[in-house]
């Protein structure tokens, strides 16, 4: 039983790794059934074309009503005031995703007696998911829980207004305090990166897997071939938001000398702050486009000369340990990863360890812009390498759910 807030109309990243967890979960001889939101916001991002995956598995919803008022895009006084309220209640728990976490714990018991499942697997975020495991605990002690820890608490990090930092920092001391709770509950843990490892010690003694988030490889058949182009294409894939600052992004690519970047073109696809496109609107090497469906985000990162994934959030709010999921679709894509992220952290030492491409330290914008010359100077003498099928081979989804498989046995038996 697989406990994901967020999975299939929802798009982006967040549901692709329960989608591949699912798929190939079965191939190991586990029948999963995921416990899901039902929204018409989802994060703002939906994606249609993943409904006729989602009729591949067995998937209750419930739904989320104060998430639906809090991201929706309706206009109006009213709808603001609502939105105003939802925000006020959520500064004193962890999400807006709650209620759902609510709802599902009050029909537990029945789903349960229903499915009989062996285990549960609740991923995170939304932290408020956590909830679950002490709602299992107490509904069904003796089904093992595993937690599914894609991020940890720089998902707080304060930023934006007064009130918006206000906000970040009493959910921060709410997360400080029920977070450790629930993961002392837990009967494993699973992480995309073994250096989540040291955080996550100080809350559970529960045994702990490095699961990254696998690329399918069955996604990538059917895609067109890469084919260079005029000009280096570099994609950024995905939000730009308090994670991934595009002012941070446009101070280092306008460090490019001249040469490089009148050949360059920055194509940033996803979903977009106004003031996202804002900063980019003056610049003739960027191009912002929408939020696409999963399948045509890939055909754009099979097709781009280099993939970059970025992170401006500080060492001390937990920078160093952010790795963003689109790295591991990046890394099926196959095209060379730059990686612009805290020194020495978790991003930087993934494509290092395995050969993906470029790292650069965020904290320097002129060697990160040094970095991406670099690339272009290979691109421009036709030297570029991709990313090997050696270094791909161990993000598959095949090798990946394998482990996962064995652990899951592990925590069950």
């Amino acid at each position: 039983m697989i406990f994901s807030y967020y999975f299939p109309p929802a798009g982006g990243i967040s549901c692709q790794r329960i989608i591949r967890f699912s798929k190939f979960l079965k191939e190991y001889g586990w029948h999963p059934v995921i416990i899901a939101g039902r929204s018409k916001t989802l994060w703002k991002i939906l994606d249609n074309s993943l409904q006729k995956i989602e009729k591949k598995f067995d998937v209750i919803t419930y739904p989320s009503k104060n998430s639906e008022i809090y991201y929706s895009t309706k206009s109006g006084i009213i709808e603001a005031i609502r939105r105003k309220i939802i925000a006020h209640k959520i500064v004193r728990e962890l999400d807006p995703m709650r209620d759902w976490t609510l709802e599902v714990g009050r029909n537990l018991a029945e789903i349960i007696s229903t499915h009989k499942p062996e285990l549960a697997l609740i991923t995170v975020p939304p932290f408020s998911s956590l909830e679950l495991v002490e709602v299992m605990k107490r509904t069904a002690p003796k089904i093992p829980v595993v937690a599914d820890m894609r991020d940890l608490l720089w998902i707080f990090y304060p930023y934006g207004s007064l009130l918006r930092r206000y906000a970040g920092k009493k959910q921060y001391r709410n997360a400080q305090y029920l977070v450790p709770k629930y993961l002392s509950l837990v009967d494993g843990i699973i992480a995309p990166d073994r250096s989540f490892f040291t955080t996550l010690k100080e809350y559970s003694t529960a045994p702990m897997a490095e699961i990254p988030t696998p690329f399918d490889p069955d996604d990538f058949s059917n895609l067109p071939e890469y084919r260079r182009s005029g000009n280096f294409t570099i994609l950024h894939s995905g939000s730009l938001n308090k994670f991934h600052d595009p002012e941070q992004l446009k101070k280092i690519f306008s460090l490019l000398p001249d040469d490089v970047l009148a050949r360059i073109e920055l194509i940033l696809q996803g979903h977009h702050l106004p003031v996202s496109k804002k900063i980019f609107s003056d610049v003739k090497w960027a191009k912002i486009l929408p939020s696409v469906s999963h399948r045509e985000a890939l055909s754009m990162q099979v097709s781009a000369d280099a993939n970059i994934v970025f992170v401006s959030v500080p060492i001390k709010y937990g920078g160093a340990q952010i790795i963003p999921g689109k790295v591991f679709d990046y890394i099926g894509a196959g095209r060379p990863i730059i990686a612009i992220a805290p020194k020495d952290g978790a991003l930087n030492s993934l494509v290092e360890k395995f050969n993906l491409g470029f790292s650069a330290p965020i904290e320097n914008f002129a060697l990160a812009a040094g970095t991406i010359t670099k690339a272009f100077r290979l691109w421009e003498q036709g030297v570029l390498s991709e990313i090997s099928e050696e270094s791909r081979e161990g993000f598959s989804a095949t090798e990946v759910v394998r482990k996962l498989s064995e652990f899951l046995e592990s925590v069950s038996s």
